[in-house]
């Protein structure tokens, strides 16, 4: 769907759009080149993305989650990480912040290549590109590739400019993500099949991180339809054995990882409560005597802290990985010296794990009284505290 038609769709369903000066938003010819937006901070952040590109790039990197970015969210955002930070503050201690605070990825080492890699990742994600001068208005006559995140993040911005309500009045006003209807289903799972049977891992990835948690379900169901020996449904064909069989050889070791990621953050499991694991190098593979779906023990401090220790050695087992091992990462033995207490990295390090303690905790807060599960435990420490040194430490060596 084109952007024009999103906005005539979302025109419909508030009042005329108004710019921060309070007068209507003008929709410019999209022939017409925009000039170089001025910029008016000292910092790479403000110089390498426009205002309304970095909110952007915020609202995306939210949206997966079951509430989207509020409009006070991406103010705060905006403030913290874009605004108030010096010309010199370092690049490795704003990574972990955004990363904690805001789930965007900085990857690169020098403010060009971060920018290169944001620009990248949102035309992956939107197929558009944003720049120093991006604005809104440039979306006129391009299709995106996820309209319903573009269409709320658009009557987000409306909210943010036309209307002094609180921020839950915001939130109310703010649309809820719909469930895709069957046809759209139907048309995803058809997709998902497809690059099953050619073992396009590429493709299973990018479909997969399109999926919405409240549609998977239907579409797993689906997906077996699609595989057919002459007009009978293969009744073997279930979603689990396909992606197991299908990539079980896979040669691309850092795709299928990716691939774990999106397949844990739709809660695959297989027949006995057993996460997915189709990638060497990941923690879900290594964790013995838990499952992701149990429960870590909350009846008393005592009794957590115990649990969350025992956990902890598991997910730890990555330092002992004989690089020997064919079926192991050889690189984690390297990683283990790099990122230990006085190692080259033990800065990066103990920033990671204090990122993933925070995320603990905040979590914890949160969802009390109901006890925190392994799989949320396990997810943290591979995102905040697992996937950034090794990040770091692709970066920096």
């Amino acid at each position: 769907m084109k952007v024009l038609e999103i906005i005539k769709e979302v025109e419909f369903m508030s009042e005329p759009k108004l710019g921060p000066n309070g007068k209507p938003l003008k929709i410019t010819d999209p022939n017409k080149k925009s000039k170089l937006a001025p910029t008016t901070g000292s910092n790479w952040q403000q110089k390498l993305l426009s205002e309304e590109a970095w909110k952007l790039v915020f609202y995306t990197n939210g949206y997966p989650n079951n509430r989207p970015p509020t409009r006070s969210n991406i103010e705060d955002f905006y403030r913290r990480f874009i605004i108030e930070p010096a010309a010199d503050y370092p690049i490795g201690w704003l990574r972990n912040k955004m990363q904690t605070m805001a789930n965007v990825m900085l990857d690169g080492r020098s403010p060009e290549d971060v920018v290169n890699n944001i620009i990248k990742d949102i035309q992956n994600k939107l197929g558009i590109t944003i720049g120093p001068s991006w604005k809104i208005n440039d979306l006129r006559g391009q299709t995106v590739k996820d309209v319903d995140l573009v269409k709320n993040f658009l009557i987000m911005l409306r909210a943010d400019v036309s209307s002094s309500s609180s921020d839950d009045q915001t939130t109310k006003n703010a649309p809820v993500v719909p469930r895709l209807d069957n046809n759209a289903i139907q048309g995803v799972a058809m997709e998902l099949a497809q690059a099953l049977k050619d073992k396009k891992g590429d493709k299973v990835y990018s479909v997969l991180q399109s999926i919405k948690p409240v549609d998977f379900e239907r579409i797993a169901d689906a997906v077996p339809d699609y595989f057919t020996k002459g007009n009978v449904r293969d009744s073997s064909s279930t979603f689990v054995d396909k992606i197991k069989a299908n990539f079980k050889d896979y040669e691309d070791k850092a795709l299928l990882v990716k691939i774990d990621e999106q397949l844990i953050r739709l809660g695959v499991i297989d027949k006995k409560g057993n996460a997915v694991i189709l990638g060497t190098d990941n923690p879900f593979k290594w964790i013995v005597g838990f499952k992701p779906g149990d429960k870590i023990n909350n009846s008393t401090p005592e009794k957590e802290q115990a649990e969350m220790v025992k956990l902890s050695a598991q997910i730890n087992k990555w330092k002992l990985t004989d690089p020997t091992d064919t079926n192991e990462n050889p690189q984690l033995k390297d990683l283990a010296i790099w990122a230990a207490p006085g190692g080259t990295g033990g800065e990066f390090s103990q920033a990671a794990m204090d990122s993933f303690n925070a995320e603990v905790r905040k979590l914890r807060t949160k969802q009390k009284p109901t006890p925190l599960q392994v799989r949320q435990v396990v997810g943290l420490w591979s995102k905040y505290y697992y996937g950034s040194i090794k990040r770091s430490y692709n970066t920096y060596q």
